[in-house]
């Protein structure tokens, strides 16, 4: 039987979890409402005030630790939330964690990604350069453009490209930066953390599956038993649209699937489900 790690009242989603020193660290989200119990407006997506930690060695007992950031540590921007990001990633002696902060805009909630460095994997964490590390502007200006699908009014750009942050290490231990919904992409980091080193690549993976979505979010790479391995997370009919890759008696969704390549870059094929 499942038991919640989190009490329920906390609508805690979007996890990531680490091992460090032989404690498992589970970092994540801390919706202020939910579907159930909606804020004002019914305004749930905007309503995600701080980024939480949660500790265990047997995953029989836990320790909440409690908020480790905040949208409001950030003077850079006015944000109104923060979303799936990543936290407790050593380097340097230290630890960073990677977070989109949000705000309400024209075209929906804009994001961008903010590097944090705290002395402990719970934090505090506090701003490490005092201005955006990567915006939706920038991947425009780098000659990407937002994904679009039928589903959506032409005109309408497609998703929030500055989510689910997170740090990956390649063969020669160079970090990089893994983000993405409905495209994903890397951006190589300085040894600093908190400085790219060079342009953003988009990675060679199924987009697409007929008119429906394969990879929405969430994305992952690690490199097991000489193959780089890239999950995600998908639906059989996002957007009311059949994807050809899944059988008709699978579930709606969501499902954690994955596909494997030789590089780190791609080409990645075969998706197959995970959990559904």
């Amino acid at each position: 039987m499942a038991h919640p790690i989190t009490a329920g009242s906390y609508f805690n989603a979007d996890p990531t979890c680490r091992e460090i020193d032989g404690r498992f660290w589970i970092f994540c989200t801390h919706d202020q409402t939910s579907h159930q119990f909606p804020g004002p407006e019914g305004k749930w997506w905007a309503d995600m005030f701080s980024y939480q930690a949660v500790s265990t060695s047997d995953f029989k007992e836990f320790i909440h630790h409690g908020s480790i950031l905040s949208c409001f540590d950030i003077e850079w921007m006015d944000a109104t939330c923060v979303w799936d990001g990543d936290a407790g990633i050593p380097a340097n002696g230290r630890y960073y964690a990677y977070v989109p902060f949000g705000r309400e805009g024209p075209e929906g909630m804009e994001f961008s990604i903010a590097a944090l460095v705290g002395e402990r994997p719970q934090g505090p964490y506090q701003d490490a350069i005092g201005r955006p590390l990567l915006t939706e502007s920038d991947l425009l200006a780098a000659g990407f453009d937002f994904p679009r699908g039928p589903e959506f009014p032409d005109g309408i750009r497609k998703g929030h490209q500055c989510l689910s942050p997170t740090v990956i290490f390649d063969d020669v231990g160079k970090p990089w930066l893994l983000f993405g919904q409905f495209a994903v992409f890397l951006v190589p980091l300085k040894a600093s953390m908190t400085e790219t080193a060079g342009p953003p690549v988009k990675l060679d993976v199924p987009y697409r599956a007929g008119d429906a979505w394969e990879f929405i979010e969430g994305p992952m790479l690690h490199k097991i038993g000489g193959k780089w391995r890239f999950t995600y997370m998908t639906y059989k009919n996002w957007g009311n649209r059949h994807n050809p890759l899944f059988a008709d008696h699978d579930a709606p969704g969501p499902h954690i699937r994955m596909c494997t390549a030789d590089s780190m870059f791609g080409p990645f094929r075969n998706p197959v489900t995970l959990i559904g």
